[in-house]
């Protein structure tokens, strides 16, 4: 991205202290050069390449996000037929995971050298005080957690989390996690805290791609035992599936679509596989010359 003539720099990691450390340079006239997790562009054409900061690790002191900047429009999103004034929020922050084509893995070595942990949580108190101050001066109506494995949590925590927001919420909300989270506890405690939808990342109906290729190593019957405990409480079943990846046949594909009609997923997210940069599996495409990185650009 910083290559490109059109950028001046890139936050690499998280922004909001990069955010301080521009506004106070900018209120002191002073250049932006050494400010931790920036790339900068110099006059020559060179990169500065700063290093990161330290994660966070209380994310309960960063404020209430502001959305007084959006347009009313912005905030409806629709869920099977009807629209909702939806919010969105985050319980946490960080997955520990290692799929291959996922980006988190990069993350997790940029941040290692600081010894801060990688996944992060709010205090629950911090995420309900914030949806009910969204609520107050949005009207929401509708949640969704951005998580990227909600489930990512203790047992007593999801507990102090479904009585909360139970009593005191009570709003439809939608999240992503893991097949493996998919409990008869955790979907128990969906489905009192009004949990609508559940995504979960299939990817391939192939097992063996999915754990050699993609470092998933979760069999077919897991994901068919969770989608099973989400249709029994009555929660939406999404999958997340990839066409097109390396090695894949076209049997793999009407594996695919067969996990989906075993599994009675309700919606399938399908997406085109591509090797994002800086993922172990574009690596490992480019040791194996099977990335034309030339017609790439075209």
């Amino acid at each position: 991205v910083v290559s490109e003539k059109c950028f001046d720099m890139v936050c690499v990691g998280e922004g909001e202290y990069v955010i301080l450390d521009l506004a106070k340079r900018v209120e002191e006239k002073r250049d932006f050069f050494k400010i931790k997790n920036l790339w900068i562009k110099k006059k020559d054409g060179s990169i500065e390449k700063n290093l990161v900061r330290p994660y966070e690790q209380n994310l309960d002191i960063f404020p209430h996000p502001d959305w007084s900047i959006y347009p009313e429009t912005a905030f409806y999103k629709p869920f099977k037929g009807h629209a909702y004034k939806y919010g969105d929020f985050e319980m946490s922050r960080g997955c520990p995971y290692k799929c291959s084509y996922c980006i988190n893995v990069q993350l997790q070595a940029i941040y290692k050298p600081t010894g801060k942990n990688f996944h992060r949580e709010k205090s629950i108190k911090r995420v309900i005080e914030e949806i009910k101050s969204a609520r107050e001066k949005y009207d929401i109506e509708f949640l969704k957690f951005w998580d990227e494995t909600f489930l990512l949590m203790s047992k007593e925590r999801l507990e102090e989390f479904a009585d909360i927001y139970s009593e005191q919420i009570g709003l439809p909300y939608v999240i992503e996690t893991t097949s493996q989270s998919i409990t008869p506890f955790t979907v128990k405690l969906l489905k009192k805290s009004n949990c609508k939808s559940v995504s979960l990342g299939l990817e391939t109906g192939n097992p063996d791609i999915r754990k050699g290729l993609l470092h998933k190593p979760t069999d077919n019957d897991t994901y068919i035992k969770a989608f099973k405990l989400l249709e029994e409480n009555d929660i939406q079943k999404v999958s997340f599936n990839m066409l097109g990846l390396p090695f894949e046949k076209e049997e793999d594909v009407f594996k695919t679509i067969a996990m989906n009609k075993l599994c009675k997923t309700d919606v399938q997210s399908v997406g085109n596989f591509y090797p994002y940069k800086g993922t172990p599996i574009r690596r490992m495409l480019k040791e194996e010359g099977l990335l034309n990185e030339e017609a790439e650009k075209e």
